[in-house]
């Protein structure tokens, strides 16, 4: 569950409007739980707050994230994921921006990368995902750069290999404007 993304989003924590995103095309407000403002990206749970609480919820999640990155330094690993559609956290991008956030509290992009991927191997026994190796499912991301250098070369995606077949994104997101 993208926690970092989750908090950030809805204490208005310096996010990009989810909105915005390539992938937004492939979503509706109604597909989400609790959908952010699109022109501003804002969230309704801060401003539902009483006013004089607002700068207070706001600092308690600027010292949540802080308490990650001390978890980091201290050792802690970290699992990301993408299945929340609350406060406006949409899927697909919204576990971009929790791997960005990762990097925000200070793991290298290749570790925010592996929180969603090998770090999964890792933990659980699992036998088929985390790693690209014979016997593993694979649904695979072609980008046009590193993410291990820049975790916002996530924002290029190039191609996607889904279930054993070539989705052609740019194809895809192109049908869903003209529908």
């Amino acid at each position: 569950m993208p926690t970092l993304v989750l908090q950030a989003t809805a204490d208005s924590l310096d996010v990009p409007n989810p909105w915005n995103a390539p992938s937004s095309a492939l979503i509706k407000a109604s597909d989400l739980d609790t959908p952010v403002d699109k022109a501003t990206g804002m969230s309704g749970y801060l401003p539902k707050a009483p006013e004089d609480r607002r700068e207070a919820v706001r600092k308690c999640a600027q010292h949540i994230e802080s308490l990650d990155a001390r978890f980091y330094q201290l050792g802690a690993r970290f699992l990301a994921g993408s299945i929340s559609p609350s406060y406006g956290i949409m899927p697909g991008s919204g576990l971009h921006e929790e791997l960005s956030l990762l990097h925000r509290i200070g793991l290298l992009p290749r570790e925010a990368v592996a929180a969603a991927t090998s770090n999964y191997a890792d933990v659980y026994p699992w036998k088929d995902v985390g790693r690209i190796e014979p016997g593993r499912m694979a649904d695979i991301l072609i980008l046009d750069d590193d993410p291990r250098v820049a975790t916002s070369a996530l924002d290029h995606i190039n191609m996607l290999i889904f279930d054993g077949s070539v989705v052609d994104r740019k194809s895809l997101l192109e049908g869903i404007k003209q529908n």
